[in-house]
């Protein structure tokens, strides 16, 4: 998983927008022999191993299925401004993508309702009874 910055942080603080996208890495393994006394063979070579410790704790991550930028499609865009319409959120017309005033629109619903802010995910969908 590798972590970045939404672009569609509405936040002073673009850290509080990020996201996980899941990156393909060919896993390594490392085979390393120890040798418990030097004193009974020189075949052997000294090598620093690293390990990760938590230095400090906190902090909060969730979980969250969102919808990639590739599957928003106009049909789905559709159903989201009249979604928020009936709700009272979006006044604009329609347009074919995600205007300022519709991620506004959403932004305000997704904070009225203790829903993730900030991307269109499936919880806000299935709260707002859009089916893709």
């Amino acid at each position: 998983w590798e972590k970045r910055r939404s672009d569609n942080c509405r936040s002073a603080n673009p850290d509080d927008c990020l996201i996980w996208c899941l990156v393909d890495i060919p896993k390594k393994t490392l085979v390393l022999p120890v040798v418990l006394d030097t004193n009974l063979t020189s075949d052997f070579e000294w090598r620093a191993i690293d390990r990760k410790i938590l230095i400090k704790a906190g902090g909060s991550n969730e979980w969250r299925e969102v919808i990639c930028q590739s599957e928003i499609t106009t049909l789905l865009i559709r159903q989201l401004q009249i979604a928020l319409q009936e709700n009272g959120y979006f006044k604009g017309g329609t347009s074919n993508s995600i205007t300022p005033e519709l991620k506004s629109a959403l932004t305000q619903f997704q904070k009225d309702h203790s829903l993730p802010v900030g991307q269109l995910d499936m919880e806000t969908l299935e709260y707002l009874d859009i089916h893709g």
